[in-house]
């Protein structure tokens, strides 16, 4: 199946609103491609691309499909979505995202693809932007709406092309990378991997997809990583915090607004400043650094432009800040990625914390209930709503009670189903100076309006 994307096509997309698919289908529409798509409901994403130009019909019926030329679906799409069967009987391609993905990291001299269970979308960003300051003007797509472009694609004309390679569904199997950053390795997607071994073996297997003269950047603390760097035939570039590596953060120091840290390069020894807090975002900014080092990116340019990152949308995204209240959204959906975002607020903001959790999936909440009473117990006050299905549906006896009956205190631990009926009662327990986390990967965030507006006319009334 022969595909030339530099030949201006009719494509359709089945799922277009997924983050993902958006992505894809903006790159498209700017390459001049005839693009179409449908999804079961409009959102943000296609609201957005509709404004853009793109044509996109909601619900999913065979009369969508206008002669195309190739269809591409969404891994959130079933087999028997009846526009995919009426695809499968046209003569016309029919391909997955990654493969579309894959198809346009071919059409560029260099593809850095970005993967790992944790980091991911904002070390994708990160790199993207330490390219652009650099000049590289890369072509990107990230897992995210990106602040420091203003969508989840950069539309560049540069001979590379950076993109989020996603471990679920073994999707990252179908990319075409010449460097590698693997940020974190951890056990999720279980309806994919049955165990850290096999996780293990499925980066093991992207790494195998590099030409020989490929390249690994791999993060010196996670200790997965460190596990399968002997198995690694590519040459392989550390980065971490205090470690033993190639690019070495050390001596961090955090203030109000940003957080500090020297790398050394040789003699030389640099100081970098980042707007994004945490030890998570400082090794997501060491993997920037080292792969821009890589393409001979001078290290002051990478400096300055780290100094001026922006953090992806709900990605530890800041909402409002005052000595009042502290607003925060974040899309850690996994118990590491808690952990490691209110270790990140404790740092910065010495004050009580109230974090609404929505868990995501059913199976996720099955495998972790007990390491997400956890790590949320480093939360002052926790409001867990009912489970965001995403993809899957439900599974007998799962819900997220289970993880407010793992926690022994339950003052501070509290069960309230509908998200906004949780964002009520944050107002009720409200003390003024608290930081509010809405957290998970679902559409926790859709309550935050409604926590500004409230906090605003509130503030107004106190003058």
């Amino acid at each position: 199946m022969m595909i030339d994307l530099n030949k201006k096509q009719r494509i359709h997309f089945i799922g277009i609103g997924g983050i993902g698919m958006r992505g894809l289908a903006e790159l498209m529409h700017h390459w001049g491609h005839e693009i179409s798509g449908s999804d079961l409901m409009q959102s943000e994403n296609t609201e957005y691309l509709q404004q853009n130009g793109v044509t996109i019909t909601p619900g999913h019926r065979p009369e969508n499909l206008k002669q195309p030329d190739l269809v591409v679906y969404s891994s959130a799409v079933g087999e028997d979505n009846i526009e995919l069967q009426k695809a499968r009987s046209l003569d016309v391609p029919v391909i997955k995202r990654a493969q579309m993905l894959g198809l346009i990291m071919q059409t560029k001299k260099y593809a850095i693809a970005i993967c790992g269970t944790h980091g991911k979308t904002t070390t994708t960003s990160m790199v993207s932007w330490v390219f652009e300051c650099a000049g590289l003007d890369p072509v990107t797509l990230v897992g995210g709406v990106d602040r420091n472009f203003g969508s989840t694609t950069r539309i560049g004309h540069g001979d590379l092309v950076i993109v989020e390679a996603d471990e679920f569904d073994r999707s990252f199997l179908k990319l075409f990378p010449t460097h590698i950053i693997i940020t974190t390795i951890d056990h999720d997607h279980f309806e994919n991997y049955g165990s850290i071994d096999e996780v293990k073996g499925g980066f093991l297997d992207f790494i195998g997809l590099l030409p020989g003269k490929g390249k690994v950047f791999l993060c010196g603390n996670d200790l997965n990583s460190q596990a399968i760097s002997m198995q690694i035939d590519r040459q392989c570039i550390t980065y971490g915090i205090d470690c033993e590596g190639d690019v070495i953060a050390s001596n961090i120091q955090t203030f109000e607004d940003i957080t500090q840290f020297l790398v050394r390069e040789g003699e030389s020894c640099h100081r970098f400043s980042l707007k994004v807090p945490g030890r998570h975002n400082i090794q997501n900014a060491l993997a920037a650094i080292a792969v821009g080092k890589e393409f001979q990116i001078p290290m002051n340019t990478i400096l300055s432009a780290l100094a001026g990152f922006k953090a992806v949308e709900r990605r530890m995204d800041i909402l409002h800040q005052s000595n009042d209240f502290v607003l925060i959204d974040d899309y850690a959906h996994h118990p590491t990625e808690i952990s490691a975002t209110l270790a990140a607020v404790k740092a910065r903001w010495n004050r009580r914390t109230l974090v609404v959790f929505q868990p995501h999936l059913y199976s996720r909440t099955a495998n972790f209930y007990r390491e997400f009473a956890g790590s949320l117990s480093a939360a002052d006050i926790v409001i867990v709503t009912g489970i965001y299905p995403a993809r899957e549906l439900p599974i007998a006896g799962v819900t997220s009670k289970m993880i407010v009956n793992e926690c022994n205190n339950p003052d501070k631990v509290h069960y309230i189903e509908d998200k906004f009926r949780a964002a009520d009662f944050i107002k009720r327990i409200f003390k003024s100076g608290d930081v509010v986390i809405t957290m998970g990967a679902g559409d926790i965030n859709r309550i935050n309006s409604n926590l500004l507006s409230w906090q605003s006319t509130d503030s107004q009334a106190n003058l």
